[in-house]
């Protein structure tokens, strides 16, 4: 028969039972005192850090940086071409689509900037997140803020009154007043 331990999992060895304080011992003895950092070793890791921010940040600028729906790409399809000589008459230049109307990104004073009523957005743009947010920061006692949240294709609809004070949107389609 075997008998427990003289002490429990919370307590502690008695005198004299495992290693010297402060000393560590291995699967095959004492291990030898950890050595820091050499200077050398903390310098790499700052460049190292600071190089790996600034690429992060181009990168970043890179893809967010583009807008692609104000200017269209010339693809072969729609690269102007030399025109070769026909008896038919040249055709009028294609208008470019009008913008919907409606507010982007941006912090908007309700009252001001955009008068209260109900908005809506189709939902998030299209990009890296695709995740859209229109909240309000209520400038009147007692007046809770609402937040509204969607993902790509995810319709968002709010109510605001003058009383909501500022209207936030991020990465949404551009907010247009329901009719």
């Amino acid at each position: 028969m075997t008998q427990p331990p003289p002490y429990g999992p919370q307590q502690t060895p008695p005198p004299g039972w495992g290693p010297p304080p402060g000393q560590h011992y291995g699967p095959y003895g004492p291990l030898p005192p950890k050595k820091g950092m050499g200077a050398g070793a903390i310098v790499a890791i700052v460049l190292g850090s600071i190089v790996g921010l600034f690429v992060l940040i181009g990168v970043l600028g890179a893809v967010l940086g583009t807008d692609d729906k104000d200017e269209p790409r010339a693809t072969p399809a729609t690269r102007p071409t030399a025109a070769a000589p026909t008896s038919e008459p040249a055709a009028a230049p294609a208008t470019r689509a009008a913008k919907p109307a409606g507010y982007r990104d941006g912090d908007y004073i309700i009252g001001e900037d955009i008068p209260p009523g109900t908005y809506q957005s189709t939902g998030a743009q299209a990009g890296v997140f695709e995740f859209c947010m229109v909240s309000t920061k209520p400038t009147a006692d007692g007046v809770m803020p609402q937040l509204r949240s969607g993902n790509k294709d995810e319709r968002i609809i709010i109510t605001i009154t003058a009383k909501d004070g500022v209207l936030s949107i991020s990465g949404c389609e551009p907010l247009t007043r329901r009719k």
